[in-house]
């Protein structure tokens, strides 16, 4: 009975350090457990940290693409304002040079006109023979568009002659053609009839060339045709004796 009460007594002893160990192990335990938790909340701490920061990141680099595409933007639009202002300089420019060129194409034709203008008066003043002759006349109007028509002198000098019969607007300072029988002849206008008057479809013409011989054979063929240049009878009273003379013959 004793040695079986002293085998119990160890076993209970046994017993009670192993309780006793696991007692310390489960501590040991519950402390690793609670380490362990500290780490996972302090990784969960980081990982908030981290999601925030990454989150923030995200939001400068939207910031820093919306403005970099807005400065894009804005210089595109410099850009074209740019080659808008160049455009228009240029054209400016263009515009400048061809207003400079079209003043000095007038200026030319002025000084052309005018000396025509001089050539036409002094042919009036030496004289003028009135006779109706039919001439064919082509020209451009002044829409750009060509005329060809049949006209009449009222009457004609060597280098020019007064034309009724003109259908067509031409303008002054612009270049006719005409042609009567086998010759033909470059002229200017260098006076135009007022419309809603009696001279209405009259024009002035003279010979580009100075030395034309256009009208020399009708001036020459008719010496005792009265030049009426010298007692400056107007058109009108030439054209009445023009066709009272077609008339008389």
């Amino acid at each position: 009975m004793k040695e079986l009460a002293k085998q119990t007594a160890n076993a209970t002893g046994d017993i009670s350090r192993k309780i006793t160990a696991i007692q310390d192990d489960t501590k040991g335990a519950i402390a690793a457990i609670a380490t362990v938790s500290g780490v996972i909340n302090k990784i969960n701490d980081i990982s908030a940290t981290i999601a925030a920061a990454v989150e923030e990141q995200s939001a400068t680099t939207n910031e820093m693409t919306r403005n970099a595409s807005e400065a894009a933007s804005g210089a595109g639009e410099i850009s074209t304002s740019i080659v808008g202002v160049t455009e228009a300089a240029n054209g400016t420019l263009t515009r400048a040079q061809e207003s400079q060129k079209a003043a000095q194409e007038l200026a030319a034709v002025a000084t052309q006109l005018s000396s025509l203008m001089r050539q036409f008066k002094i042919e009036r003043s030496e004289g003028r023979m009135d006779i109706a002759l039919p001439v064919r006349l082509a020209a451009i109007d002044f829409k750009g568009d060509p005329v060809d028509e049949e006209v009449t002198t009222i009457n004609v000098s060597h280098n020019g002659a007064l034309l009724t019969g003109v259908r067509s607007k031409l303008r002054q300072g612009s270049q006719v053609s005409l042609a009567r029988g086998n010759k033909v002849d470059q002229f200017v206008v260098v006076w135009l009839g007022e419309e809603g008057t009696d001279q209405a479809g009259q024009i002035g013409v003279s010979a580009v060339n100075n030395g034309s011989s256009f009208w020399n054979d009708v001036v020459e063929s008719q010496p005792e045709a009265r030049l009426a240049g010298a007692e400056g009878s107007h058109p009108r009273q030439a054209g009445a004796k023009a066709t009272a003379k077609a008339h008389s013959s």
